[in-house]
């Protein structure tokens, strides 16, 4: 059985082993606020010690000795604390779907059902979407949000190529470079792995911050190579180096733990 809870970077994913005596918990990206909610689970969850929690806060794998709904569940509750509407469904080998809007009677009720459905093979846990009249946007209201910030720092060009093709260029502000920017999430991102595409000298430059919304962190990257450009254009962070105009690698004025 596996238990999915959907997260900013993917889902929390919980999978039993052992024969449902253990449970592999799988998270990837986690943000600060889903780090916190981590440490407040592993605090209530006798299984999760001090280790196992580091390694999920750095996209770790861990297992435990504890059946999975023991400590799924509870970081189910926590990671939806406050939300209206929370639905667990759980899916059974008879094909059976069975949904509940409760959390803690799950291990009891799950245990009952299991007797004549089989094993239970899947479960997720979600919220109601916010209720509204206005036509979807096709993006999340964190992401609409972003939208919003980014809009303000374009010029009109730069929105035009915002609302035409979800990307925009910036100009480096020491070298003068013209560079293709685009939200992680958009397919060419994806393709060459980075989100900073000098068209001059046709390389990428490294960096990123899955702490905020794609929008927010392009919009970042944007003001840092139009005003600081020496802050990313730096040694071991453009690939590949050797397609680099002569003079065009900085070396970063920040503090080695920013660089």
């Amino acid at each position: 059985m596996k238990w999915y809870l959907p997260s900013f970077n993917g889902d929390f994913r919980f999978e039993e082993i052992g024969e449902g005596r253990a449970t592999r918990i799988t998270v990837e990206k986690p943000t600060p606020a889903e780090r916190e909610v981590l440490r407040r689970w592993a605090e209530k969850t006798p299984a999760i010690s001090p280790g196992d929690l580091e390694g999920l806060e750095n996209d770790g794998a861990i297992e435990v000795e504890a059946p999975i709904a023991e400590v799924a569940a509870p970081m189910a509750k926590l990671l939806n604390v406050g939300k209206v509407g929370l639905l667990t469904a759980l899916s059974f080998e008879s094909g059976h779907i069975h949904v509940t809007a409760g959390i803690e009677k799950i291990p009891a009720w799950m245990k009952k059902m299991e007797k004549t459905q089989g094993p239970a093979v899947a479960a997720v846990t979600v919220t109601r979407p916010k209720l509204c009249c206005p036509e979807c946007s096709g993006r999340p209201e964190g992401e609409r949000k972003a939208c919003d910030v980014l809009w303000e720092f374009l010029d009109p060009l730069q929105r035009r190529e915002w609302i035409r093709d979800r990307r925009v260029t910036a100009f480096g502000g020491l070298t003068g470079h013209a560079y293709d920017l685009r939200p992680r999430t958009s397919a060419v991102a994806a393709r060459r792995g980075r989100i900073c595409f000098d068209m001059d000298d046709r390389l990428v430059l490294h960096n990123f911050n899955l702490d905020v919304p794609p929008e927010e962190e392009l919009l970042a990257a944007k003001l840092i190579l139009e005003h600081c450009e020496n802050w990313l254009r730096v040694e071991d962070e453009v690939d590949p180096v050797g397609r680099a105009s002569p003079g065009t690698i900085f070396v970063s004025p920040l503090p080695p733990v920013y660089r």
